[in-house]
């Protein structure tokens, strides 16, 4: 498609006068920016879904926390899974697992104090015994409190693991899995988690149908 444009460029600034050229150059430029990057290697494409550019990342600051959201395409999940088996890209390593995790919505969900350097779970404790609750909360109770709107169906949480890190970062991460519907998507992702451990209440997280649609291809 830039090739094509670019190639468009230079035709039009051999055959036009300048002055019809430079506007009909000026739009053409704006397409080829448009474009955007549409297909990137395996590396390439773990940095961009990482990135605040992606779009699919999202942040919320309440009473004290960081609520960080990242909704996971299956892709991601699969190149992370085949660097971590063979410490480089296998592509037939990496069609097998994709092939494990692609009817798959993957919600990843961090928790972090705003200050300090405790854990998550430790943050404002009334007693030990709101410690413990909230250990038990993630890894047994919460799994009814989380669910998904895509278009006109509610998922249901099939699968949360809260990552037990023994207070060694202040910083806990809760992955939650959800099967996708049998039809495409066709409406921005909504993603509800209604908190009964730490005091936040019902919290949403929106993921615009645009953004996941400009998800980027992978080359190989």
């Amino acid at each position: 498609m830039k090739l094509l444009l670019t190639l468009m460029i230079s035709i039009v600034a051999n055959k036009f006068t300048q002055r019809y050229s430079t506007a009909i150059l000026a739009i053409l430029s704006l397409l080829i920016l448009g474009c955007g990057q549409s297909a990137l290697s395996p590396q390439e494409y773990v940095r961009w879904v990482d990135s605040d550019n992606s779009g699919l990342v999202k942040y919320k600051e309440l009473n004290g926390f960081k609520i960080t959201s990242k909704l996971i395409p299956s892709e991601y999940i699969a190149i992370k899974e085949t660097y971590a088996e063979h410490k480089e890209f296998n592509q037939e390593t990496y069609n097998k697992k994709l092939k494990e995790v692609s009817g798959q919505y993957n919600i990843y969900i961090q928790l972090a104090p705003l200050s300090g350097n405790k854990s998550a779970l430790r943050k404002d404790l009334a007693s030990a015994d709101d410690y413990y609750y909230r250990v038990e909360y993630f890894n047994f109770l919460s799994e009814s409190d989380v669910h998904l709107i895509a278009g006109n169906d509610t998922l249901q949480c099939a699968l949360s693991n809260f990552e037990n890190n023994y207070e060694i970062t202040p910083f806990n991460n809760w992955q939650l899995v959800f099967e996708k519907p049998t039809q495409p998507l066709k409406s921005d992702l909504k993603f509800v988690w209604d908190d009964q451990a730490l005091g936040l209440g019902r919290i949403r997280f929106n993921y615009n149908i645009e953004d996941i649609n400009n998800i980027p291809t992978i080359t190989f």
